[in-house]
Formats: C-alpha cells, structure tokens, sequence
C-alpha cells in the first residue's frame, strides 16, 4: 500500500554538547512521544553549511582528533498537512535550525515473517 507523506529534514547547527542534547530531547519527545510521527531518524554531520564561520579540517583524521560538536539532522515523515505543522512546532524548539522537506512515497511492505515494513522513496 502507498500513502503520500511528506519527508522533513531538520538541521541543528553546531553548538555546546549539553545545549544540543536539551535540543535533541524536546525534538524526539515531540515527535515520538506527543505526535507519533513516523520514521523519526538522527544522524550527525560533519560540518554546519549554514554556518559563516566555517571550521577547516584538513583530513578525516583532524576532524576526528579535535572532537567537534558538529551538527545534527533529524528526519522524519508524516502526512502533508501534519508535516507542515509538525516542522513548525520543531523549527520553533531549536531557533537557529533550518528544514529541507519535499513530497515522497510511503510504501508498506510485507516481510518475510508476515509483518509489515516500511519503504519511503523521495518523489
């Protein structure tokens, strides 16, 4: 079965180990706990693109020695109309974030024990 959704992608900027982990917090216990939206993911990048004040790496190895606090992004996807609301109530716990979201295909498919899976695939 396919369902149209909108997919979200929140982008946390660079900040203090404990601001960030407040930050993140609010945001999950908003999606997860208050919403139940789905597909709600957090992966850690390696630079803030928004940022001016960009800093210089030379190689993999110099970014993983000096222990930055880079950015964060979480992703989700919900319904369309949800989803533009959602992002709103998000975009207004983490002031200095900025959201990328286009339309996709939720796609439900059946494992191999009989449950269900989900596939999304942007449109």
């Amino acid at each position: 079965m396919e369902t149209t959704v909108t997919m979200v992608r929140l982008y946390l900027p660079e900040a203090s180990h404990s601001t960030r982990k407040a930050q993140v917090e609010k945001v999950l216990h908003l999606l997860r706990d208050q919403l139940h939206v789905h597909g709600v993911a957090v992966l850690q990048g390696l630079k803030d693109a928004g940022s001016s004040e960009e800093p210089h790496y030379e190689s993999v190895g110099d970014l993983l020695r000096r222990h930055p606090d880079p950015p964060l992004i979480i992703e989700f996807f919900d319904d369309s109309p949800a989803a533009a609301e959602i992002r709103k109530l998000v975009r207004g716990l983490v002031p200095n974030s900025y959201a990328i979201y286009w339309p996709a295909t939720w796609e439900r498919a059946a494992s191999k024990a009989g449950g269900t899976g989900a596939v999304v695939a942007g449109a």
